[in-house]
């Protein structure tokens, strides 16, 4: 036996239209109640033609109309059972019509509110078959009305017009109401995408509070904690969920802190906690379109401390085992040439060879003594002295140095116009003068080591950043540039491209931009290396 199986899937109601599916009931209930008061006070014809028919069907369709309001519903509500509901409401209308003296009694009037709720609560198929029930039953009723009742052999054409033109209200009003069922059905849809997603977001939210590392407590405008995450919880030593808590309570301090923050906007305070006297540091934040909550951001200062004493040991460590490497293998070449120098068995070296051991001791001990001084200058990073000063004046003198040293050590006569120095005039930098040389030594020496000797080889621009008071430095040669591998590592310790280089420089270099408040970038070949340096500037007066 083969069993076909359907693809067809129930459509459902969305909230919208399960609350004009109630309406719909009630008013099923208010209609056949108001027709048959109107039929026992003798007003208007209803039920004229049969008065026991119409009262039987009244009450069926009043216990039809009970039974769907009392009816409890576990499951959902769909759209074909609203459109059976709605032809037997039409079927029971059509009837009452009949016997009650045609469409002239008002029923009609009924029939087409109900056409157009029942339209709106079907599919896109299901209100063109109620639509056209509606017209079937309307022109039976008037069927039965006039040939079954008023015995007439020969009806007039006419008598049928209005149940035409009622037929057409039934096609306007269905079209009509079940195109605004469809776009509330989509309102209600993308509602629900809408309140899903703020869930959501909500709850994404809230887990991100929970796994910050720092305390976050939310309160209202007079300091009752309302919400707290698990980090704020363990630093306070208090447990907000169990009771209600007021930062009064929490500290003194903080809570004065907390309204100096609301009405003079000083957003950042210690304070002590007397349950284990740690010191915290805490930040006030309004919540976005929520200006009776506030959200407050604790710190522990000591645990901030400790955590960067040790990364300060960890980066010590690395540093240590980084210069322990460097450093033992020049040692090794100055412990090799020393043995190599002492005579074997009486027989005296020669003197080229003593000269050549000697030369290689003395390359490698300034190997050592660079490595030395280079991590020495790392200890400068925190005695920042910063003063303003014309960064074209030292970097002009720091040109005039380099030429003048390669001139002297290469035995040629270099140019100036390997130099291209752009910059306004009126600029000042706002730096560490004694790290700035330092630092622009340094990149240039880079510079000069790989470009090609050129006029133009090295390009120095100067200016502001976009507008800003940031000044930006962009040197750039047109040597081989720097692979895309060694991009990312060109600024960490003791890596270096150049056989002669300690691979300190640029390390050292970013690290005393960064404590003057600057930085040192890398960027894409140009065609050779292409260095930026920002640091804070401003226009002479």
């Amino acid at each position: 036996m083969q069993i076909i199986q359907s693809d067809y899937q129930p459509q459902y109601l969305t909230a919208s239209l399960i609350s004009f599916a109630q309406f719909l009931s009630f008013f099923r209930l208010l209609i056949v109640g108001l027709m048959l008061m109107m039929m026992i006070f003798n007003l208007g014809t209803f039920g004229v033609y049969s008065p026991i028919l119409f009262i039987s069907l009244s009450v069926v369709y009043a216990i039809f109309s009970i039974t769907i309001i009392l009816m409890r519903r576990e499951e959902k509500n769909s759209t074909l059972e609203q459109l059976a509901n709605s032809i037997l409401d039409i079927t029971f209308l059509a009837t009452l019509t009949g016997i009650s003296g045609g469409l002239q009694t008002g029923i009609a009037i009924l029939t087409l509110i109900i056409v157009g709720l029942g339209a709106g609560l079907c599919s896109k198929i299901g209100w063109k078959l109620l639509v056209l029930w509606a017209i079937i039953a309307t022109a039976a009723s008037e069927y039965i009305r006039i040939d079954l009742f008023q015995q007439i052999n020969n009806s007039a054409v006419e008598d049928y017009l209005p149940t035409f033109f009622i037929g057409i209200s039934y096609l306007i009003s269905g079209t009509v109401a079940n195109y605004l069922g469809f776009r509330l059905r989509d309102y209600d849809k993308n509602q629900e995408i809408h309140q899903k997603k703020m869930e959501m977001q909500i709850k994404i939210n809230e887990l991100m509070m929970q796994e910050m590392e720092e305390g976050v407590i939310i309160v209202d405008s007079e300091g009752s904690i309302l919400q707290s995450n698990r980090h704020s919880q363990i630093m306070l030593l208090i447990d907000f969920t169990q009771q209600a808590y007021h930062l009064k309570k929490l500290s003194e301090r903080l809570f004065n802190h907390f309204l100096n923050w609301r009405q003079n906007g000083i957003n950042e305070c210690e304070f002590r906690l007397s349950q284990n006297n740690n010191i915290f540091r805490a930040r006030f934040s309004n919540l976005p379109n929520f200006e009776l909550f506030s959200v407050i951001f604790i710190e522990d200062i000591e645990e901030i401390n400790r955590k960067a004493q040790r990364m300060k040991m960890s980066a010590l460590g690395i540093l240590t085992a980084n210069i322990a490497h460097e450093i033992r293998n020049p040692l090794s070449a100055i412990h090799q040439s020393a043995e190599l120098m002492q005579p074997k068995d009486n027989e005296a070296i020669e003197i080229d060879t003593q000269n050549q051991l000697l030369d290689i001791i003395l390359e490698n001990s300034n190997r050592i003594d660079k490595i030395i001084k280079d991590v020495s200058d790392l200890s400068r990073r925190d005695r920042v002295q910063k003063e303003k000063f014309s960064p074209v004046e030292v970097i002009s003198k720091q040109i005039t140095s380099i030429i003048d040293i390669n001139s002297n050590k290469d035995n040629i006569k270099y140019s100036q116009d390997i130099f291209i120095l752009e910059s306004p005039n009126n600029i000042l930098i706002e730096f560490d003068k004694s790290h700035f040389i330092q630092v622009i030594s340094n990149l240039i020496n880079n510079a000069w080591h790989f470009c090609k000797k050129n006029i133009g080889s090295i390009r120095i621009f100067i200016n502001f950043y976009n507008f800003s008071q940031q000044l930006m430095i962009n040197i750039i040669d047109d040597g081989p540039g720097i692979g895309d591998n060694d991009k990312h590592k060109i600024f960490e310790p003791f890596f270096t491209t150049r056989s002669q280089g300690t691979g300190i420089g640029l390390y050292v270099s970013r690290e005393l931009c960064e404590a003057n408040g600057g930085s040192l970038h890398v960027k894409e070949n140009a065609p050779g290396a292409f260095f930026s340096l920002y640091a804070q500037g401003l226009l002479k007066n």
